[in-house]
C-alpha cells in the first residue's frame, strides 16, 4: 500500500493572515523596522494577493538584510516571535485538519516559500513532521544574504516536494495539497487530491472549472 502524505501551504492555510505582515509588526512593535518599512511590506503584500508580484526578487531583497546576523538570533527571535503573534491566528479548522490526516496514518508536511525560521515553530506547535522551505546560505552560522535555489515558491515547489517524495518512498499523485494561493497551481496540479483553501479569486475559478473540492478553513 502507497503512503500519502498532506501538504499544507503556510499563509491563509495552517495561518489564518499573511506571516510577512505578522514579522514586520513584530519588527516595528521591537523598533528593528521603520513605518516606511512596514507600508512598502503592507504594499508588496497587496501586490502579491493580485499576483502582480515578482515574489522571487522580493524575497531576494528581503534576504539580503539579513546579511552577516546570526542564523542562532533569527532563530531565537522568530521563536519569540510565533508565541507573541504567530501562534494565535493558526487556524483551529486547520488543525482539525491536520489531525484528521494524522488519525489516517498520513504523513504530514508544511509546504512553504517561507524560511524554517517562520516554518519550524508553525511545524512543532501542530506536530507536523516536516517542513519544506526556502532555505538561506549559511556560514560559519551566519547568513550570507543569499538564497539556497531552486526558491521554494511556484515550479520550485515541485522540485522540493519531489525530492522529498523520492526520499520518502512517496508518490505525489497518492498525496494531497492545501494552499490557498493560484501561484501554487503547478503544485496543485502535481499531486493527486489538491485541495484550494480559501481560494483566491483566480483559484477559485480555476477549481470550479477543474471540479476540485474547495475547503475553508
Amino acid at each position: 500500500m502507497n503512503m500519502t502524505c498532506a501538504f499544507f501551504d503556510l499563509d491563509h492555510t495552517l495561518v489564518s493572515t499573511s506571516t510577512g505582515l505578522l514579522w514586520y509588526k513584530y519588527l516595528r512593535k521591537k523598533g528593528h523596522a521603520s513605518v516606511f518599512d512596514t507600508l512598502k511590506a503592507l504594499y508588496a503584500y497587496f501586490r502579491y494577493r493580485m499576483n502582480s508580484l515578482d515574489i522571487k526578487t522580493l524575497a531576494e531583497r528581503e534576504v539580503r538584510k539579513v546579511t552577516g546576523i546570526s542564523e542562532r538570533t533569527m532563530i531565537e527571535m522568530c521563536e519569540r516571535w510565533f508565541h507573541d503573534m504567530v501562534k494565535q491566528h493558526i487556524s483551529p479548522r486547520a488543525v482539525e485538519v491536520v489531525n484528521e490526516h494524522r488519525a489516517k496514518g498520513h504523513v504530514l508536511a508544511i509546504l512553504s516559500a517561507a524560511t524554517p525560521y517562520t516554518v519550524d515553530p508553525v511545524k512543532r506547535h501542530l506536530g507536523i513532521d516536516h517542513g519544506i522551505c526556502t532555505h538561506l546560505d549559511v556560514k560559519e552560522g551566519r547568513f550570507t544574504g543569499k538564497l539556497v535555489e531552486p526558491y521554494c515558491y511556484g515550479e520550485g515547489k515541485i522540485y522540493w516536494a519531489e525530492r522529498f517524495a523520492d526520499e520518502s518512498g512517496l508518490s505525489l499523485s497518492d498525496c494531497y495539497f492545501y494552499t490557498d494561493s493560484f501561484t501554487d497551481l503547478p503544485m496543485l496540479e502535481r499531486v493527486g487530491m489538491p485541495r484550494p483553501v480559501n481560494p483566491d479569486r483566480l483559484l477559485e475559478a480555476e477549481a470550479h472549472k477543474r471540479g476540485w473540492p474547495i475547503v475553508k478553513f
